[in-house]
């Protein structure tokens, strides 16, 4: 058997009774940043992570009812992310008189502080017009302008990319032996590069699933990495993301009457929605045999498949 290394983080480090999250488990990338300063950064960034085949997180855009915001939002986000990228801009207060206030954002910084505490993989950022805090001046940091900022990420990007999948041997981490369980079964992670695979892509991100297709690109097939998370909050993002996805499907109709999809597109439309696939992973075979069993008594329209951690080592382990 291969030599698999799977790091969980067995500790909560706020104090709730358990964690168990899988480093580096997802192929994405924390953004953490300041909504006013560092936005159209942000933009950049996201478009050149998808571009690369690298899922863009952020805290803003996750909704989770009912649930520890910090833990679901944030923490568990930056655990599971292959790296993460922080934007160092500070908020800006303008005050009358021309006078002007420039302080850092906490919540950065905050999030910056979890990610070193992690040992993770960080691209921090900061524009050449701030100057960097006190208690990050020592770690590296890129420095950037309007003008060199595209160029800049790129280059911090590519690296990371490289950087976070070891060579030879140590082809190890769960991620990368996920990705091969993938391959096996004829699917590839979407790439997500034109228009119209974005926005299928979208809906499901919306619930955290990942966007997969088949070998021609001519199926899709929805991916919950899943595996530190309870039944409970699996089946909330499966009854969720089949609402958006009918209520997508129902809306088809007016489009077409209003003229902003066309028939041809419309129909396109009507395959994928009606040949989606859900895959689904989780920790055991307890909790694999209990969803199953919840989803034919939920009698919902799209195949689901659920397999577990230890399935994906064992068929995928020795490549």
């Amino acid at each position: 058997m291969a030599d698999i290394r799977i790091r969980k983080n067995e500790v909560c480090v706020i104090g709730l009774p358990q964690c168990n999250y899988i480093f580096s488990s997802t192929n994405s990338c924390f953004i953490a940043y300041g909504f006013d300063t560092s936005g159209l950064e942000k933009d950049v960034i996201t478009a050149l992570l998808i571009e690369r085949g690298i899922e863009p997180v952020e805290a803003g855009n996750r909704i989770q009812p009912g649930q520890f915001a910090y833990c679901t939002k944030i923490c568990s986000k930056i655990i599971t992310s292959r790296f993460c990228i922080v934007l160092l801009n500070e908020d800006v207060t303008r005050l009358p008189n021309n006078i002007t206030i420039t302080k850092p954002n906490a919540n950065v910084n905050i999030e910056y502080g979890q990610m070193i505490g992690f040992n993770k993989f960080i691209i921090p950022f900061q524009h050449e017009n701030f100057p960097l805090p006190f208690n990050v001046n020592g770690l590296d940091t890129i420095k950037y302008n309007d003008r060199n900022f595209r160029e800049r990420a790129i280059a911090a990007i590519d690296e990371a990319i490289a950087r976070t999948i070891p060579a030879g041997a140590a082809l190890n981490t769960f991620i990368v032996i996920l990705e091969k369980y993938l391959l096996l079964r004829n699917a590839l992670i979407a790439k997500v590069a034109d228009i119209g695979e974005r926005s299928i892509y979208e809906i499901g991100a919306s619930c955290e699933f990942n966007l997969l297709t088949s070998l021609d690109g001519l199926l899709y097939l929805y991916f919950g990495n899943f595996a530190s998370l309870p039944n409970d909050k699996i089946k909330w993002r499966i009854n969720k993301l089949h609402e958006i996805v009918q209520a997508r499907r129902f809306s088809i109709p007016r489009r077409v009457a209003t003229g902003s999809l066309e028939q041809g597109h419309a129909d396109i439309y009507y395959e994928l929605i009606d040949a989606l696939k859900m895959w689904i992973l989780v920790s055991d075979n307890e909790r694999k045999n209990e969803l199953i069993a919840w989803y034919k008594n939920m009698a919902l329209p799209y195949e689901l498949d659920v397999f577990t951690v230890d399935e994906v080592i064992e068929a995928a382990g020795e490549l």
